[in-house]
């Protein structure tokens, strides 16, 4: 599995996506209080962006509908889709200049990243993050 950097921790606040381009595809990147995401930009429901989607308790909702996504699984809340989305491996990397990596490999749902013993997701270490 091969990381690559695509931001800088600096450039991610907490409940906000920030939108990067990874091997030819738009990824939303960013951290919630249950560890940082990486997810496909594209509402199984329509198909629309999911870019400026709002993230309240570990879901972004698409902007244009509604339709809600668990940021660690990327299963759909609701009743107007029941598609995932993809989600993706990524990890905090301070050995990069403190960068966020992402992999190619999509992440296998079900084992989420969470602060252990309660670390910081600020303290300045490196995190291994997989989403989903």
């Amino acid at each position: 599995m091969d990381f690559q950097p695509v931001l800088k921790l600096s450039e991610i606040i907490e409940n906000k996506a920030c939108l990067t381009v990874f091997e030819g595809r738009e990824i939303l990147v960013g951290v919630t209080n249950k560890g940082y995401f990486a997810i496909e930009n594209k509402c199984s429901h329509q198909g629309k962006p999911l870019t400026g989607g709002r993230i309240r308790h570990g879901h972004i909702s698409c902007p244009v509908h509604g339709v809600r996504f668990n940021l660690e699984t990327g299963a759909a809340v609701g009743k107007l889709t029941n598609k995932p989305i993809k989600i993706y491996r990524a990890r905090a990397n301070e050995d990069c200049g403190r960068s966020l990596s992402l992999s190619a490999e999509i992440a296998t749902p079900r084992v989420a990243w969470r602060p252990n013993n309660g670390d910081s997701l600020y303290q300045p270490r490196l995190f291994c993050v997989r989403i989903g």
